[in-house]
């Protein structure tokens, strides 16, 4: 016997010779712990796979980045139904860069209406435009645009005009772009889902609750993910922006801000907007991407007026009235999309 195997029996004999001496109560009670203690570990296992699947949502990112994969998650403010598998780019960053367009895309489509012939080509104009700023306001919610003149500070203390687009409008452009580029790619619901998704509160404030609410009642959260449908959508969100500044602009080359006094008189403040629209089709009309132009111009009026009543017209014409004048003044174009007022 080897001197391993010898240590072994003699440990085999102790332990033997130590449970012998046990009492019957005793050698029951370490079988009771035994088992208590297995239990025990099987209530732990069992606690652990409950939170593990409680939490596989939070987990599943982890799991992902060690298989290879991405799990995407829009933040829990943009809704729940907004959550999807995808690869190259996140469905959440997506979301994010296209529904808030950056400053710097505002100030290039502020540029080239600017830069546009229609401006460049007539000495007032291009005067009075090279003096204009533009600012934009991303966290205001208000579905709005306006030219303005204001008092600078310091050394700018004359009259500054400017142009501001305010973040509710960016919004609202690129929700109606995305249900018309979803039309135009097949899916010719779209549009008509979002109209009718809208209420009136969205016509004049447009958060991220409206947008993930419009977003899922239209079913337009797929289009996110379509490349080909995304690049349609911000040609046409281009065009709507580019339609918005150009109007701004016709305020102030046509001379309507310089004498803004608190009390309005409607009238003239509707024909103004009919000047300023007018101005606004002109730079259409000289624009190569003029179809782009038009037809997000049309649709905003055209979902505007959805939620417009017959007696609302006040500072501004009915959006009804607006689309047809766009329609009249641009009538190559309308055609072009099928569009006439016959």
């Amino acid at each position: 016997m080897t001197r391993i195997e010898a240590i072994r029996k003699q440990h085999e004999i102790a332990v033997q010779t130590a449970n012998a001496h046990l009492p019957p109560r005793t050698a029951n009670a370490v079988r009771t712990r035994r088992r208590s203690l297995l239990w025990l570990w099987l209530l732990v296992f069992v606690g652990v796979l409950a939170g593990f699947f409680s939490c596989r949502k939070k987990l599943a990112p982890w799991f992902d980045n060690m298989l290879g994969t991405t799990n995407v998650s829009v933040p829990d403010n943009y809704g729940d139904s907004l959550n999807a598998r995808t690869t190259g780019v996140s469905l959440e960053k997506r979301f994010a860069d296209y529904i808030t367009p950056s400053e710097a895309e505002m100030v290039q489509l502020f540029e080239y209406v600017r830069n546009s012939s229609h401006v460049r080509e007539n000495l007032l104009y291009a005067n009075v435009m090279g003096s204009v700023r533009f600012t934009y306001d991303p966290a205001d919610s208000t579905v709005n645009a306006f030219a303005a003149v204001v008092r600078g500070d310091g050394a700018e203390n004359g009259a500054i005009p400017v142009i501001c687009m305010l973040g509710g409008a960016a919004r609202f452009g690129r929700l109606a772009a995305l249900a018309v580029a979803l039309d135009w790619n097949g899916d010719h619901g779209a549009a008509a889902r979002f109209i009718n998704s809208l209420s009136p509160s969205d016509c004049s404030k447009m958060d991220d609750v409206a947008v993930v609410r419009i977003m899922n009642s239209a079913e337009l959260v797929a289009a996110l993910d379509d490349d080909k449908v995304l690049a349609t959508a911000k040609s046409i969100s281009a065009g709507l922006m580019l339609g918005i500044l150009a109007h701004e602009s016709g305020h102030h080359a046509l001379g309507h801000v310089l004498g803004m006094s608190s009390s309005v008189n409607l009238d003239i403040s509707r024909n103004q907007e009919r000047e300023a629209d007018s101005f606004a089709s002109s730079v259409i009309a000289s624009s190569p991407f003029g179809e782009y132009i038009l037809v997000g111009t049309l649709f905003w009026h055209f979902a505007l007026a959805h939620q417009e009543s017959a007696d609302g017209a006040t500072t501004h014409p009915l959006s009804k009235e607006r689309f047809e004048n766009f329609v009249r003044a641009n009538p190559d174009l309308a055609k072009g999309f099928g569009i006439d007022l016959t």
